[in-house]
């Protein structure tokens, strides 16, 4: 298991230790920030714990999150609209945009 992992997994076993049971998933890490998927949404924590904080809230299911390199937009896979494709955000939080059209199953790297 890689550092950055290991230190996502811990953040998050903190965040939930507040909290009732889940099932968090999926983690990306930049910085001091965790972005994980739960309950069908992404969230963020502090990896140093605390509360979490909800970034989407759309009935379709989002995942697979990747923080950008300078730390300010957040990709992840996402069915709003039937096919699973791949949007972006603000890490800040804000509305998603629609990055691929393809219904294939689009995954950010």
């Amino acid at each position: 298991m890689q550092v950055p992992r290991l230190l996502a997994c811990l953040a998050l076993s903190t965040a939930a230790s507040d909290a009732a049971p889940g099932f968090f998933r999926t983690p990306a890490l930049h910085a001091d920030t965790v972005v994980f998927t739960a309950e069908g949404d992404l969230w963020k924590v502090p990896l140093t714990g605390g509360a979490a904080q909800r970034l989407t809230s759309h009935p379709g299911i989002e995942s697979s999150a990747a923080i950008s390199p300078d730390g300010t937009q957040v990709a992840f896979s996402a069915q709003y609209e039937g096919p699973l494709e791949t949007y972006v955000m603000p890490l800040a939080g804000g509305l998603p945009k629609r990055l691929t059209w393809h219904g294939e199953g689009s995954f950010p790297v």
